[in-house]
C-alpha cells in the first residue's frame, strides 16, 4: 500500500478526535478503547452540534510490523493507524514511523510535548493521574 493511501485513515482518526473531543470538557479516555475492559464506551454523553476544531497530520505515515492483513497468515492487523489516549487536556499517541510519543493540546492541537524511545510505539500509551506509560519494540515501558 503506498503511503498516501494511509495518511488518510490516519487523518480521518486524528480530525475525528479533534471534532468529538475539542469543544467538549469531560470524562478522560486514558487508555485504548476507554478503560482495561477494552469496553470502548464511556456513560458520558456529548452533545451536538459537534464542530471541527482542529487537523493535526502526521509527518510519517505508521510502519507496521507486518505486511498488509491477509498477506502473512496468523498476524494481528493493530498498527496500521495510530491509537491515541485522551487525558488531562491533552491527546497522546505513539508512532511506529519515527520511535516518538506525542502530547497535543486537546483543545488546539498543537504540540505540547514529545518523547523518543529507541524502537517503534505500536500501541496506544496509557494515562494514570499525571504519568504517561508507553510500551516500545526496544522491549522498554517508559
Amino acid at each position: 500500500m503506498r503511503a498516501r493511501g494511509f495518511l488518510r485513515p490516519i487523518a480521518a482518526g486524528i480530525i475525528l478526535l479533534g471534532l468529538l473531543a475539542a469543544p467538549v470538557v469531560g470524562a478522560d479516555w486514558p487508555t485504548y478503547r476507554y478503560d482495561a475492559a477494552r469496553s470502548g464506551a464511556s456513560a458520558e454523553q456529548l452533545k451536538a452540534p459537534f464542530h471541527l476544531q482542529w487537523v493535526y497530520v502526521p509527518r510519517h505515515a505508521p510502519r507496521p510490523a507486518w505486511p498488509e492483513p491477509g498477506r502473512e497468515l496468523n498476524r494481528l492487523a493493530f498498527d496500521y493507524a495510530y491509537q491515541a489516549a485522551i487525558a488531562n487536556g491533552l491527546v497522546y499517541f505513539g508512532s511506529s514511523a519515527d520511535h516518538k510519543v506525542y502530547a497535543l493540546d486537546l483543545t488546539t492541537g498543537r504540540e505540547r510535548w514529545s518523547f523518543f524511545t529507541d524502537a517503534p510505539i505500536r500501541f496506544a500509551p496509557t494515562v494514570a493521574g499525571e504519568r504517561v506509560f508507553v510500551a516500545s519494540d526496544d522491549g522498554w515501558l517508559y
